[in-house]
């Protein structure tokens, strides 16, 4: 079957990483989907030519757009860049540190949204890759979070669908006008929570793509977003469902949420209710080889 070709955008954040950086260009233009932007927003990678000198390279490419800020705004910032410039129908975002080595990728998302107007997005297979270079985590379709509002809002807040849904292609009119929630642990759960209220998020069967693991402490990941969170994640979760389901849907939800976050009544919740505490796609291979526990030599 012929498609409409419409324009994709793909988003690449990057800061301080030119080796990963020149592998995802390399990915981006690589694609067998021409009719691409290739958008990358540098959040003031210093010393500015690690950046420039790997875009210079594809800069025959009309397709690559690049845009230096002038100081470093954090990941936040530099996403919701991607979400307003892009020109796209729809946006896939490659960060920096991942590895997208289908060429086949683009063409498979959007033949799978065209064939699914009503869908804010679509996700594939992610591997999750230790630093043996070995997948330890897969998740793949089926997610089900393509039926009813209530029911992909019950599946996702309640079965702990993986948060790189985030990485999969949606729509970009939905993430136009978006800003992520700040001073939370996990400001990506609130991004496909918006996403899952504006319609379905369709699988997409036979693509996927390499998520290299990073092993941040939680000190880390403060620093990486400038502060400790101060806003209660849970509850506001719980406000955000109130917010975009009828009230006896929502007060059902929340209350089968919290019971299930709340370590003594999380598992015989699960049992009565017969909810799983991952979802059904999700295979465990092994446990991650880290940095720490690495065997010596490899």
């Amino acid at each position: 079957m012929e498609f409409f070709k419409p324009l994709v955008t793909i988003g690449i954040p990057t800061y301080n990483r030119p080796k990963g950086l020149k592998h995802t260009m390399e990915c981006a233009v690589n694609q067998t989907y021409a009719n691409l932007e290739i958008l990358v927003a540098d959040n003031c990678t210093e010393p500015k030519e690690d950046v420039t000198k790997i875009v210079e390279v594809h800069k025959i490419d009309s397709r690559v757009r690049y845009v230096r800020h002038e100081k470093n705004m954090g990941p936040l910032f530099n996403f919701e860049f991607l979400f307003s410039n892009a020109k796209g129908k729809y946006l896939i975002i490659f960060p920096d540190d991942d590895h997208y080595d289908d060429p086949n990728l683009i063409e498979k998302y959007v033949q799978s949204l065209e064939l699914a107007p009503a869908a804010s997005g679509a996700m594939a297979t992610v591997d999750y890759i230790d630093s043996s270079g070995e997948a330890f985590i897969r998740d793949e379709p089926p997610y089900q979070l393509d039926g009813s509002l209530i029911e992909r809002l019950r599946v996702y807040l309640i079965n702990n669908i993986t948060d790189h849904i985030m990485y999969g292609m949606f729509c970009t009119h939905y993430v136009r006008d978006y800003k992520f929630e700040r001073d939370v642990y996990t400001p990506e759960k609130f991004l496909i929570l918006h996403l899952l209220v504006k319609g379905p998020i369709i699988d997409c069967f036979g693509a996927g793509y390499k998520n290299i693991y990073s092993f941040k402490t939680r000190e880390e990941i403060d620093r990486l977003y400038n502060r400790p969170p101060t806003k209660n994640h849970h509850l506001l979760w719980v406000r955000r469902a109130y917010s975009c389901l009828p009230f006896f849907q929502a007060l059902a939800i929340c209350v089968i949420y919290l019971s299930i976050k709340t370590p003594k009544l999380s598992w015989p919740i699960r049992k009565v209710l017969q909810i799983p505490k991952v979802h059904p796609g999700r295979t465990h291979f092994h446990d991650p080889i880290t940095p720490k526990n690495r065997p010596v030599g490899k």
